[in-house]
């Protein structure tokens, strides 16, 4: 019974894979908005690319943003420009430099990960962190 066992688990190690460096073939940004209550517009774009517009990621949504890797595993940067003010405040229109993360697949959780929040000071402005450093 153990030399079973102990095939069965020799043979799973064998079969499972990793991801290398080799296998990413896209680089992902992923923007999630966990406020409760506001619907977000923003524009965005790839390098020195046109800007696209996302009219709306509502409240606890999340938008996932991919390109191709180059044969070397490069992409141009991408950027995400939004205006902070919500409501009536002034506008403040503000441009980010995102970091992407080269990944196998183009899926939400394997890109580096965004937030749009509500300032914790200005309540009436918004403002964008990677998660886990706001």
């Amino acid at each position: 019974m153990l030399r079973a066992l102990s095939a069965v688990a020799l043979c799973a190690a064998l079969t499972t894979t990793t991801a290398t460096a080799a296998d990413n073939k896209f680089a992902v940004v992923t923007v999630n908005n966990p406020t409760p209550d506001l619907t977000l517009t923003f524009d965005y774009r790839w390098g020195e690319g046109k800007w696209e517009t996302v009219k709306a990621l509502p409240p606890g949504r999340a938008m996932t943003f991919s390109l191709p890797l180059d044969a070397k595993g490069k992409a141009p940067g991408f950027q995400l420009k939004l205006n902070r003010a919500i409501g009536k405040a002034k506008p403040v229109i503000k441009t980010w430099n995102l970091e992407w993360k080269p990944a196998a697949r183009a899926e939400a959780k394997l890109g580096s990960q965004y937030e749009i929040f509500r300032d914790l000071i200005e309540r009436e402005y918004v403002w964008l962190a990677e998660v886990g450093r706001r």
